[in-house]
């Protein structure tokens, strides 16, 4: 409930709708984000009507449909965007990360391990793999329509999807204060970052499979 259908689905959502909301098809970040949206609504509707009621409560030691939302509503409370970032995330797990790690993963992607001893936490070392690559993609993909602070600053279409995202998940930003514009580099984070999250629904099977088997190793 938590892993997968709150962090992944649910929190997803917020960022959906805003999207769509706020900014124009044609928009750089638009233009990254709406292949990954395209079924984001419809299978979190779908998991409200009937996952939810008629298998998840099932599988819990929850009693009814009732708990079932109390527990959801308290796993999303609990989420931070910001700390789920697997640059903040895995070292609070006890893994190795600095400031060179990405810039070595990119130059050595079959030798970079994170620190994770004989690549044995393997969730772990995929997510950051992904991670560095997504970001580097994000980067390059919208350094040419932002090529200074002041560009991000004065887009409209991003302050507005920032603003829509905080009111509901206030974790978004690093910097709670709405009245902050945006910057290039929480920007590439962002992206990266909802990316990544959509791409964990698409990781599905192995996550619902790590969890069934209690294993607690999935990021």
């Amino acid at each position: 409930m938590g892993s997968h259908l709150c962090y992944t689905h649910l929190i997803e959502e917020i960022v959906c709708v805003a999207a769509n909301a706020t900014l124009p098809i044609v928009h750089p970040v638009m233009y990254l984000l709406a292949s990954h949206f395209v079924k984001t609504l419809s299978l979190n509707e779908k998991a409200r009507a009937a996952l939810v009621p008629s298998q998840i409560t099932k599988l819990t030691p929850l009693d009814n449909d009732a708990s079932a939302k109390k527990v959801l509503g308290a796993l999303f409370d609990a989420y931070d965007f910001q700390k789920m970032m697997p640059d903040k995330d895995l070292p609070n797990r006890g893994f190795a990360w600095d400031e060179k790690s990405e810039a070595n993963a990119m130059a050595n992607p079959d030798l970079f391990t994170f620190g994770f001893s004989g690549r044995q936490y393997w969730y772990g070392w995929i997510e950051a793999r992904l991670w560095c690559i997504l970001k580097d993609y994000v980067y390059k993909s919208i350094k040419s329509f932002y090529p200074d602070e002041k560009t991000v600053e004065t887009d409209p279409y991003v302050g507005a999807w920032f603003a829509m995202v905080q009111k509901s998940l206030p974790s978004f930003r690093k910097n709670p204060n709405p009245a902050d514009k945006p910057t290039f580099n929480e920007l590439v984070r962002v992206i990266t970052m909802v990316c990544l999250e959509l791409l964990r629904t698409c990781m599905a099977a192995p996550q619902c499979v790590a969890d069934a088997h209690g294993i607690d190793s999935f990021c």
